[in-house]
């Protein structure tokens, strides 16, 4: 399920690369979950970010969290979100468009097994330059994912 909280400061927990008290708006950040006690068995996060002299720029960040697992719907769908924010400059758009094919086909390519545990698979506009592409980031935080 997406479920974007805007407006919300991590305050208790914490996230990779979130300190106490960022604001997740200003992160690009829709969702986070309140209190560590509270997450579901199964997360995802799915991201859109550029590499900029030497350090990662978050556009946009979508948690996608569902007790039965992620369903691969769910992650289609949230990429498709990133990919229409209007964050991607026009220079960008056919690199996009390509790396957006790219991530839905290893999306759609996981059931029935999942992905399970821990995770990243990123997906560069310009795979010839990763170190100043912009990408799609798909992540597994906890949990089976994308087996159905």
């Amino acid at each position: 399920m997406i479920s974007p909280v805007a407006g919300s400061i991590l305050t208790a927990g914490g996230d990779r690369g979130l300190g106490r008290g960022t604001d997740l708006v200003a992160s690009g950040i829709d969702h986070i979950l309140p209190h560590m006690s509270s997450i579901p068995a199964n997360r995802m996060r799915v991201q859109l970010q550029q590499q900029s002299g030497g350090r990662t720029v978050h556009h946009g960040s979508i948690v996608l969290e569902d007790d039965a697992g992620v369903a691969v719907s769910e992650a289609v769908a949230a990429l498709r979100r990133l990919r229409a924010s209007g964050s991607i400059p026009a220079r960008e758009q056919v690199g996009a468009d390509a790396a957006l094919t790219n991530a839905l086909r290893w999306v759609r390519a996981r059931p029935p097994a999942g992905a399970s545990g821990r995770y990243s698979k990123s997906f560069y506009f310009d795979r010839q330059q990763p170190g100043t592409s912009w990408r799609f980031d798909i992540e597994g935080l906890t949990g089976t994912n994308l087996a159905r």
